[in-house]
């Protein structure tokens, strides 16, 4: 989503939509922007993160990443990889 923020002859400030080309926040001050700004980041970063469990269960399964962690980076990475999750299992 293009957005743009654009200072008011006043000090304050506006936000800009290329979406619909049209202001979106008029008269904000640079606080409340800020505050517009991380509340958005925060339902985008909760979109996206829901977005990538919805459909776990059909993804491919941990041996497959495995597999491709010794078929690109070889053996020594993947013992290494193995070695990190077992001790981390272990530690719960």
């Amino acid at each position: 989503m293009g957005r743009r923020i654009v200072k008011q002859t006043n000090g304050k400030y506006s936000v800009w939509s290329t979406i619909v080309d049209n202001f979106i926040l008029v008269n904000m001050s640079k606080r409340k922007l800020r505050k517009f700004f991380i509340a958005e980041a925060i339902k985008e970063a909760t979109r996206d993160f829901e977005y990538r469990f919805q459909d776990l269960e059909d993804e491919y399964p941990m041996s497959h990443y495995l597999e491709m962690v010794r078929d690109i980076h070889g053996e020594e990475e993947l013992e290494d990889i193995v070695k990190e999750i077992e001790l981390n299992e272990s530690c719960n």
